[in-house]
């Protein structure tokens, strides 16, 4: 679940649909996703970007649910995604389990521009499912299993 103030709404998802609350008239709009949604956060431009899990790629509506673009992730670097935020007009950060579970900066065509993940030396991360960023561009992780919240 996540929330745009602009908008005065929440957006939920299930597996396969997103829903827009709209906070003053109580209405309610949904559009579907193939790829499975597993996380949402909604970006400076109050666009909704949907993480889809099976599909390997985040997509990016409107607020009405307009598809805008989709960003196809580099399988070879990430892969099932769980969560992802939107930090500029070309950079986005992911958490996800694949190849190696992980937290990664991706560029909009789905390049690695960086990573935080596990080695064979260091079991950093367990199972990191969403994020969100500061203010102050802090990167915090909720790493499930560890039961602990990681900053970046």
């Amino acid at each position: 679940m996540t929330s745009c103030d602009v908008n005065n709404c929440v957006f939920i998802y299930d597996e396969w649909n997103v829903y827009k609350v709209d906070l003053s008239t109580d209405k309610v709009i949904n559009w579907r996703v193939d790829g499975r949604p597993t996380g949402l956060s909604v970006n400076t431009e109050n666009n909704v970007l949907v993480t889809c899990h099976n599909s390997n790629e985040l997509r990016e509506y409107t607020s009405s649910g307009k598809l805008l673009r989709t960003i196809k992730l580099l399988t070879s670097h990430v892969t099932e995604p769980y969560h992802s935020v939107q930090l500029t007009d070309s950079q986005f950060v992911v958490c996800h389990d694949g190849p190696v579970e992980g937290v990664s900066k991706i560029n909009e065509q789905g390049q690695v521009l960086s990573t935080y993940r596990n080695s064979e030396t260091s079991q950093v991360l367990n199972l990191p499912r969403h994020l969100t960023v500061t203010r102050n561009g802090f990167i915090i992780v909720v790493d499930v299993s560890n039961n602990r919240i990681l900053t970046l």
